[in-house]
């Protein structure tokens, strides 16, 4: 068996120190892991109660030293809670992440439909724009511009800079 540590959280994910918004004390229970088990989007089992179902939505498991969304739940017929659960990389990792001298500005994987660009008055940016298109010939290429019926798409790096003087 294995304890895990339930939770209700109530700020937004994209906090990386979420200690003020878990609401109340954690809750543990002896859980059991279904096999095979992934660290990053492991599923648990524990007993069925009413109050599991509704009231947690976060978790930390020792064994593996992170923290977790809960991201579903099902109960069958023998009494059992079935959490499937969602590594939570930021809070796991907390104070490595507010250590480092960077600023986080966007995602890499936006919510369907959203642009990868965050606007973040900390950030400075100027609307100057120069766009160069360079258009790559058949023999030395190393990007696929012949076969357009090929799925697989290719990217190029834009590296965005002031000159100075």
């Amino acid at each position: 068996m294995t304890t895990i540590y339930l939770y209700t959280y109530t700020g937004d994910p994209k906090v990386v120190d979420k200690s003020s918004y878990l609401s109340g004390s954690p809750e543990s229970r002896s859980c059991a892991l279904t096999q095979p088990c992934d660290i990053e989007q492991p599923s648990v089992i524990l007993a069925y109660s009413a109050a599991d179902a509704r009231a947690f939505n976060y978790a930390y498991i020792p064994e593996f030293g992170r923290y977790y969304n809960i991201i579903g739940r099902e109960t069958d017929s023998a009494g059992q809670l079935h959490i499937s659960l969602q590594s939570d990389p930021l809070y796991t990792w907390a104070a490595d992440v507010s250590s480092w001298p960077l600023m986080i500005s966007r995602s890499a994987q936006p919510p369907q439909g959203q642009s990868t660009y965050t606007r973040d008055p900390l950030l400075p940016l100027a609307a100057d724009r120069e766009v160069n298109t360079y258009k790559f010939d058949d023999e030395n290429n190393p990007f696929n511009v012949s076969d357009l019926a090929v799925t697989d798409y290719n990217f190029v790096l834009n590296v965005a800079g002031r000159e100075t003087s």
